[in-house]
């Protein structure tokens, strides 16, 4: 009976060490990936999960409502946009051959498929941004403008040589 008992022990054992049940590796938080423990990444200072990003450039006669309205943003919220940026940031300041960066989130209701665009991050220059968001505003104002800057790091480096003249070299070769 006891040899019975410590056979079934036995293969319990191996059941569990084979099926991973004495493994650490499905132990934690739940997550098996380990995505669980990832911060979340920040561009522009939002957060990009969840949104497909894209980068374009402003291109000679488009207009802000024709960048806008692409992207399925209407011509009155083009227009309350201007009248709320216009002591911040002016949209007749967007300048052809500059980039701009495009936030768009996709959901699904019962009409369809939806692709919908959140934050649109003009770049004034390589440093300066202003970020135009359409969604989580207050009751005044559907958006939110964020002007910015990129951080610089810069490192400072000398270089320094010497010059050598041989004078004999110069009086017997150069007369």
């Amino acid at each position: 009976m006891k040899l019975i008992a410590r056979f079934s022990a036995l293969l319990m054992l191996l059941g569990m060490v084979a099926c991973g049940g004495g493994s650490t590796e499905n132990k934690g938080n739940g997550a098996a990936d380990g995505t669980a423990n990832k911060e979340p990444e920040y561009l522009y200072g939002i957060d990009i999960a969840g949104y497909t990003i894209a980068n374009d450039t402003v291109r000679s006669g488009e207009t802000v409502g024709g960048i806008l309205g692409r992207r399925g943003i209407s011509a009155v919220m083009v227009d309350r946009l201007d009248k709320a940026a216009k002591d911040v940031f002016p949209l007749r300041q967007i300048r052809a051959d500059n980039a701009y960066t495009t936030f768009t989130r996709s959901y699904t209701d019962s009409l369809g498929d939806h692709n919908v665009v959140d934050y649109v991050v003009y770049h004034r220059n390589a440093i300066d941004y202003v970020v135009f968001g359409f969604v989580g505003g207050g009751l005044v104002s559907p958006f939110s403008l964020v002007v910015g800057s990129v951080a610089i790091t810069g490192r400072a480096t000398t270089r320094s040589s010497r010059v050598c003249i041989n004078l004999r070299f110069l009086i017997l070769f150069h007369p």
